[in-house]
């Protein structure tokens, strides 16, 4: 019963989950759409300011063109304009009054140019004509000004500003020494044909290189005056805004409060720019911008609904969890899982690791018996092969003493083999100082004597201060039976070398790296013993130093596999055992024995 209402409840909380996932996938679509809404508006409005634009540069453009055209048209293979430099005041005179209507007829005909002058300065002659939207005054401004460019020998210019009074106006002059011919156009009639209508809530600005405003037309977002003030025209920064403007009308605009597109026009030393407040183009996305807000509050509300949510039921848990966890793995193996949660996932989970944590400690208390169970059979093998590998030599040398009738020999034999035999009943996985085992070693050579009189010379160099050093009981004992076994001559003496000294590490770190290592290199004594006699067979080096090589069948090499799997009981390492063979023939026995046990068992008494 219980397990059914549990298992309804969970049905229902996953029921509830998908749910919630289908009212966020619903909500995110939403703010997708509304956020390709407002985008394609932002884009269209955009795109139509620069089309606005390209379509007015694009008529001013051809009316500056065709400007530049009238003016050529009057500097170009014109005969009457060298006859204004005549010496003969009569040609003088025709020449001018044909310039004049030449310039008059270029006027009438064209719909681009406003006002045109000739200026020379060798007779002071200076022609004009214009549409008639000058007045007197500006007519004479403008005849000095041209006067004054032609004194200063200005040649060739390309389309300039010059304001005057309230009114701008583009020029641009053609000439030579002490002469110019310009054409005028006013800024106020070159913006006329922006229309505010079509232009919508968008300012257009005519600009200088510098980034000065001449000109505005629109639908009078600012007055010129406070368009001036919001684009300031002291700086001439050539600032971009990702756009290649080439003026520094781009320096000056903050880009941060207005939307701007930027045209060139003439011969590219003036320019037309577009501004749009950033703020008008999102109040005509209005209906966009609405569901994009409101999507998005819906959003965070429910994201912040489904954050407190899965801390209740998810984070708050795992934490626990996690807690929990930690403390076992640092040793209270008793402590288990609470019942965390309200899934039915999350009670599972608990239950399931408690069940395996109360399986893993059974194992592993199995584990450590069987473990404690396998060691002492380790040991009682160990010794139970050594031990009879001792006695069957000494059975067979007093048995060999007793047939040849030596009675004093046995009888000096049997006092050395008591000494031995109470030495090797203590022995087992502990350790003995050093000179201790090479006191029995010596014990153990006296016995042999006894059975091969002058057959073996042995010689120990050990150094007094090593002989504290503990080393596995019987060790060298076990080794050196084996020399007899491998190396005894029928005939001659047998010279058995034995050195006992402190291995040096490799290198030494440098002075200024000591400080910084807390931990010593390990301390590791060095046992070798070499002899001149046949040597080892090859297969007995083989099988033991061979991984996971082993006594033979019939009972041989047990006493060399006994020293290296006692080493390895003693001090988990497999390096410290080494035998072979050396030069020019004889054996060659290596032991090395750290300075820390660890695994040791109580001596036997």
């Amino acid at each position: 019963m219980i397990q059914e209402k549990i298992r309804k409840t969970s049905i229902l909380q996953q029921m509830l989950v998908l749910l919630q996932v289908q009212i966020l996938t619903v909500l995110l679509l939403i703010l997708f759409a509304a956020g390709l809404t407002v985008y394609s508006s932002w884009d269209q409005m955009r795109t139509s300011g620069k089309n606005l634009l390209d379509i007015y540069s694009s008529e001013m453009n051809s009316r500056l063109d065709q400007a530049w055209q009238n003016l050529s048209s009057i500097v170009y293979q014109n005969y009457d304009l060298d006859l204004l430099d005549s010496p003969n005041e009569q040609e003088r005179y025709h020449a001018s009054m044909r310039l004049q209507n030449n310039l008059q007829n270029v006027i009438k005909t064209s719909s681009s140019a406003q006002m045109m002058i000739l200026a020379d300065t060798e007779y002071n002659i200076c022609l004009d004509a214009n549409d008639g939207t000058f007045s007197l005054k500006q007519k004479e401004y403008l005849r000095q000004f041209s006067l004054e460019c032609a004194q200063a020998g200005i040649k060739n210019a390309g389309w300039q500003f010059l304001d005057h009074e309230e009114r701008t106006y583009l020029y641009r002059m053609a000439g030579t020494e002490g002469r110019v011919i310009l054409v005028v156009i006013s800024a106020d009639s070159l913006m006329s044909g922006i229309q505010a209508s079509h232009a919508g809530r968008m300012e257009f600005v005519l600009t200088d290189r510098e980034g000065m405003i001449h000109g505005c037309a629109g639908e009078s977002i600012l007055s010129a005056e406070e368009l001036k003030k919001e684009l300031p025209a002291d700086s001439a920064g050539l600032a971009g805004n990702g756009q290649n403007t080439g003026l520094g009308i781009a320096g000056n605009i903050d880009l941060r409060k207005y939307y701007m597109s930027y045209a060139e026009l003439g011969d590219k030393k003036i320019g037309l720019a577009g501004i749009r407040k950033k703020t008008d183009i999102f109040l005509q996305m209005r209906a966009g911008g609405l569901l994009l807000v409101g999507a998005a509050l819906l959003l965070l509300m429910f994201d912040y609904y489904i954050y407190r949510l899965l801390k209740r039921k998810l984070v708050f848990p795992m934490q626990e969890a996690v807690g929990v966890m930690d403390r076992i793995s640092g040793g209270d193996t008793d402590l288990r899982l609470p019942s965390m949660g309200e899934t039915l996932e999350f009670i599972t989970l608990s239950d399931t690791f408690n069940r395996l944590m109360d399986e893993v400690v059974s194992l592993r208390i199995q584990s450590y018996e069987k473990q404690i169970a396998l060691s002492d059979a380790e040991e009682k093998y160990i010794r139970l092969q050594i031990r009879p590998h001792f006695f069957l030599n000494a059975m067979t040398t007093i048995s060999s003493l007793s047939s040849t009738g030596r009675t004093e020999e046995i009888q000096a034999y049997i006092d050395a083999l008591s000494v031995n035999i109470r030495y090797m009943f203590t022995s087992g996985l502990h350790t003995v100082p050093v000179r201790e085992e090479i006191s029995h070693v010596e014990n153990y050579f006296t016995m042999q004597e006894l059975k091969y009189p002058d057959a073996v010379f042995y010689y120990i160099d050990m150094p007094e201060e090593l002989g504290d050093w503990p080393v596995p009981q019987m060790l060298i004992h076990t080794l050196v039976e084996n020399e007899y076994k491998y190396a005894i001559p029928q005939e001659g003496t047998l010279t058995i070398l034995m050195r006992v000294y402190e291995e040096q590490p490799d290198g030494e770190p440098e002075d200024q790296l000591k400080d910084q290592l807390k931990e010593q290199p390990e301390r590791i004594l060095v046992i070798e013993i070499e002899d001149d006699g046949q040597g080892y067979p090859e297969e007995v080096i083989h099988s033991i130093m061979s991984p996971g090589g082993e006594a033979a069948e019939d009972g041989s090499r047990v006493g060399l596999y006994s020293i290296k799997k006692l080493l390895y009981l003693m001090y988990d390492r497999e390096d410290l055992f080494m035998i072979g063979n050396a030069e020019p023939h004889g054996a060659f026995s290596r032991i090395r024995i750290p300075e820390r046990v660890l695994h040791e068992r109580k001596k036997q008494e």
